[in-house]
């Protein structure tokens, strides 16, 4: 697990807490936020998987059909969002 500041100092980190600051989404979805400006698939999962290691982000795997994952933004990460939003 890396440390909380490097996680956020990730080059994708910022544009994504804005993506799920304003509510809950499946990768698809952030990928489709972010594509348009270089985000990859790596680089986003990559990204979310260190944002979910340092509780900033949860994960939840949805049993529906078609299956799916839905990253939100943990209590803990709301006041960080807040700030981003301001930038």
């Amino acid at each position: 697990m890396i440390g909380a500041e490097e996680s956020i100092s990730r080059k994708w980190t910022l544009p994504l807490l804005c993506v799920l600051g304003s509510s809950p989404a499946r990768f698809g979805q952030i990928k489709a936020a972010l594509a348009p400006r270089g985000a990859t698939d790596r680089a986003l999962s990559l990204t979310l998987r260190a944002l979910r290691d340092d509780r900033l982000v949860t994960r939840r795997v949805i049993h529906e059909s078609p299956p799916g994952v839905l990253y939100r933004l943990a209590d803990r990460a709301l006041p960080l969002a807040t700030a981003v939003a301001y930038l």
